[in-house]
């Protein structure tokens, strides 16, 4: 899920990856409004390639990613930014 207003092709531009992930991205793109976070994108990706899922982890416009039913979430803390896994 990427964060609100954070374009898809932003993302690709900011992971640097645009190719692998065009590639990696399963079907459709889902776009829509949420009344707390706002205009949000989502996609599904399938993908072995850790170096693509480690792009898309450290892209600071990413709200939170899930792999096989665990969920990171980026949390803040004063003067960083870290994914938290939740089991």
């Amino acid at each position: 899920m990427l964060a609100n207003s954070y374009s898809l092709e932003q993302h690709k531009q900011t992971t640097g990856r645009a190719v692998d992930l065009e590639r990696a991205i399963l079907g459709s793109v889902y776009e829509f409004n949420d009344p707390l976070l706002g205009n949000i994108t989502m996609y599904d990706v399938k993908s072995d390639d850790a170096s693509l899922l480690h792009a898309i982890r450290a892209d600071l416009g990413v709200l939170y990613v899930e792999c096989e039913g665990r969920v990171s979430l980026r949390t803040h803390h004063v003067g960083s930014v870290q994914s938290t896994p939740l089991d």
